[in-house]
C-alpha cells in the first residue's frame, strides 16, 4: 500500500515540478495499471506484478529526487 502512495505521490510531485512531462507520466501510470491488474487475472503474476511496481517506484524517486538522493 505504501507503494502505490508513494508512486502516485512523485508522480504528482515529477509533473508539478517538471521532472516528469504528460506523456511520461502517463506511459508510467498505464505499465503501473496494467501490473495492479494482472494478478486479478492469473494469480502466479501476483510475484512478479510486486517486483516491476517497486522497480517504477525507485525510477520515479531517481528521475523526481536524483539530484537530492546523489548528494546523500
Amino acid at each position: 500500500m505504501l507503494a502505490l502512495l508513494v508512486f502516485w505521490v512523485l508522480v504528482i510531485w515529477g509533473l508539478y515540478d517538471g521532472d516528469v512531462d504528460s506523456r511520461e507520466a502517463w506511459i508510467y501510470g498505464s505499465i503501473w495499471l496494467v501490473f495492479a491488474v494482472l494478478p486479478f487475472l492469473w494469480r502466479p503474476l501476483l510475484f512478479p506484478a510486486i517486483i516491476v511496481e517497486v522497480i517504477l517506484d525507485v525510477i520515479m524517486i531517481l528521475k523526481v529526487l536524483g539530484r537530492d538522493v546523489i548528494a546523500w
